[in-house]
């Protein structure tokens, strides 16, 4: 991607958060959400957008499994025994 592309895309996702009642909605999020954005955000401003975009999507999914695992466990089974040919 361009220079000029990655910054289209920046102006396009930063305009909303420019108003201060959206920005403070966003920062009453769930707060694996606002590390999220924030660690985008700065990212973003300190290297780049393509990095900020692949450690925000990494971060969210590690996250978002972090968030999975209890909701995902199962008590044990019973063992069962099959006699038959």
């Amino acid at each position: 991607m361009t220079d000029a592309t990655l910054a289209a895309i920046l102006v396009v996702v930063r305009v909303p958060y420019e108003r201060m009642a959206h920005l403070r909605a966003e920062l009453r999020a769930p707060k694996s959400d606002v590390a999220v954005l924030l660690a985008t955000s700065l990212l973003t401003v300190l290297v780049d957008l393509t990095v900020a975009i692949e450690v925000g999507m990494v971060l969210a999914a590690f996250l978002f499994m972090a968030a999975a695992w209890p909701k995902s466990r199962t008590s044990a089974c019973s063992t069962h025994e099959f006699t038959g040919p």
